[in-house]
């Protein structure tokens, strides 16, 4: 019949024939033809070329076995279809037609009534006794598979026609010991396109079995996952943007923040308050007011998203020297001090405090953007690098609320709120540390600053935090304390000429950041050998300086490029801003900014740039400690 069809619309049908290569080389101009004989196990020689246009594959019918697999069902291979097929449904499902294999139109009729009536039998309702429909003659089927036509001339012979997988390539895979079906997909990327392998995997895997010598029923098939259909990404949007992207994290006093006016923002993956506002009801309003306010009479924020790790061992003080430039074997207990870490090129890793609670015990805080970093890259160090140091590591991050309490009337607040603990400058002097009890809760209290004035850091267990905050909060009212966010914490920070954020960004070594001397000269530690290469300590590298603004009117920007006032404004310039403020102190915009020679040029007026919003401001160069230079109000 289909012969007499193709004669009427004029296609010669060339039965026993098989396509072995193509002509053309910008677009098909023809097929090359050869005559298929079973018997010999490979075509004829005999090569005819056929004017041609169009060459279309086919892989044969394959059932679409998908959605039983998604159940669990293993597919099985038929071989009188050439094919896998569903293998044995478990109760409460029933399949018919051709995706069982059944390509016959009467016989998959017959199976869908007889599945439908079990289907209803399963549910209770007696099925109709219906007959299905007579539709003529079956259809007969005489499939004889050819998955590899070689030998006949030279070429690529393509299986993928998505990825170019060639059948050279699934040699190779076999050569190179891939026999798994899994490892050739991974190792070909056979069937990674959106087909998804419907096109090629039953060919591929047809003729890597035949270079292991079993049987394709053997060798099984590769996972079928869904989707069945490529999905565009456009249609998942909604599931993961947004505030459902990843999960959140929410620091212990989040519920009172959002309660008392805070307004959070996203920190990585914290959410921490931006600003308050009993201080204005937007970020640029409300940070001043937040700065003045600690400058001049006591302040509580939230840094509870500080990385907090406990080093434990015989040890520990050891682990600490090998990764902090400067030295912690002999810091005394109750003691803290300031370190930083590099990476193995010389460059800034990470800053933060080190407090010595007892002979073998640390307590290690590290920046929020680093802190898991920081964890993991500890417990690697530990398990592959330095098996001998008897260490223990515990990740406190999400054990432990953090509190600071900073301004001039800080140690009032917590006289108030610690009553019989002595908190004077004799029993707890700057960088000092000490544990009590407070009702039954253990708390710590480590006397350090990131503002600049005098400061605490309070923490304690995060179920507690929430109790802890509302308690120092109205203990502390008579001296008016008040909550600051995030905003005006960082804008403190600059004032100080503390560096974080982008002054740290894997670009920029002790020296820049003038940090340079707390790296110790007698001990190794990671970075070392690499942080006096030349192009480290050269002399027209950039270093960090302070910025001032003098254009009235105008303000500093982040990351704007700086220039000296003759040269042209192009390129990358002569450095850049790393952060910037509005100074409660000196009544200006102020920033920090690492600039080529770096306090060489103090005194000197340069020009900060802003492509993106064609701005320039003129700015001089000074001392980025703009406030306490002398640590005056440190050591109160």
């Amino acid at each position: 019949v289909l012969r007499a069809r193709c004669k009427a619309a004029g296609i010669d049908l060339l039965a026993g024939h098989t396509v072995v290569g193509i002509e053309g080389r910008n677009r098909v101009t023809g097929a090359l033809i050869a005559e298929h004989r079973p018997a010999r196990g490979h075509p004829s020689v005999t090569l005819e070329t056929r004017p041609a246009d169009l060459v279309a594959v086919s892989g044969g019918w394959s059932p679409v076995v998908h959605l039983t697999s998604h159940l669990g069902v293993k597919p099985v291979y038929r071989e009188g279809i050439a094919a896998f097929v569903p293998g044995p449904l478990g109760p409460g499902q029933w399949g018919a037609g051709a995706a069982m294999g059944t390509f016959d139109l009467a016989a998959a009729i017959a199976e869908g009534w007889a599945a439908g009536a079990a289907a209803a039998g399963d549910t209770g309702a007696a099925a109709a006794p219906i007959a299905p429909p007579e539709v003529g003659e079956p259809l007969g089927l005489a499939i004889e598979p050819v998955w590899e036509v070689a030998g006949v001339r030279k070429g690529k012979a393509f299986v993928d026609l998505q990825n170019d997988v060639t059948t050279h390539d699934i040699h190779l895979a076999h050569r190179e010991g891939y026999q798994s079906v899994e490892h050739l997909k991974r190792y070909t990327t056979l069937g990674m396109g959106t087909d998804q392998g419907k096109t090629s995997n039953i060919n591929a895997l047809a003729i890597m079995v035949a270079d292991r010598g079993i049987a394709i029923a053997s060798a099984g098939t590769t996972t079928f996952r869904p989707p069945y259909s490529p999905v565009a990404l456009g249609a998942l949007a909604g599931r993961g943007i947004g505030p459902h992207l990843r999960p959140a994290r929410r620091t212990p006093m989040h519920d009172w923040h959002v309660a008392n006016g805070g307004v959070m923002t996203e920190a990585g993956p914290w959410l921490r308050c931006s600003f308050y506002r009993w201080a204005g009801e937007t970020v640029e309003q409300a940070y001043v007011p937040e700065m003045a306010h600690v400058r001049s009479a006591v302040g509580l924020s939230d840094v509870s998203t500080l990385g907090k790790i406990e080093v434990a061992g015989p040890d520990a003080a050891e682990l600490l020297d090998r990764i902090y430039v400067n030295g912690f074997a002999k810091l005394p207990i109750d003691k803290a001090r300031y370190g930083v870490m590099l990476y193995d090129d010389g460059t800034v890793y990470d800053d933060g405090t080190v407090t010595r609670l007892g002979e073998q015990l640390f307590f290690v805080t590290t920046t929020t953007a680093r802190s898991g970093e920081i964890m993991s890259w500890l417990e690697y160090l530990l398990q592959t690098a330095w098996t001998d140091l008897r260490v223990h590591l515990t990740s406190l991050t999400d054990e432990w609320a953090g509190m600071a309490v900073a301004g001039p009337a800080s140690r009032q607040a917590l006289e108030r709120s610690f009553a019989g603990v002595d908190v004077s400058n004799a029993a707890l002097p700057f960088m000092g540390a000490r544990d009590f009890d407070f009702g039954g809760v253990p708390v710590r209290l480590l006397r350090l600053s990131f503002s600049g004035e005098l400061a605490y850091e309070v923490y304690c267990p995060a179920d507690f935090g929430p109790a802890l905050w509302d308690h120092i909060m109205h203990a502390a009212k008579p001296l008016d304390i008040r909550p600051y966010g995030l905003e005006a914490l960082a804008s403190l920070r600059i004032e100080k000429g503390h560096v974080a954020g982008a002054d740290i960004d894997q670009r920029n070594t002790l020296y820049d950041l003038g940090l340079g001397k707390l790296a110790r000269k007698e001990k190794p530690f990671i970075g070392k050998a690499l942080l006096e290469r030349p192009a480290h300590v050269e002399a027209g590298r950039w270093s960090l300086v302070g910025l001032e603004c003098l254009d009235p009117g105008k303000r500093l920007r982040g990351g704007a490029i700086l220039f000296a006032t003759a040269d042209e404004i192009k390129g990358h310039g002569r450095g850049y801003v790393t952060g910037v403020t509005w100074s409660t102190e000196l009544k200006r915009y102020i920033a920090l900014a690492l600039y080529q020679g770096g306090l060489k040029h103090e005194g000197e007026e340069i020009v900060c740039a802003f492509p993106l919003k064609g701005e320039t401001v003129l700015a001089r160069i000074v001392s980025p400690q703009f406030v306490d230079p002398k640590g005056e109000r440190l050591h109160a």
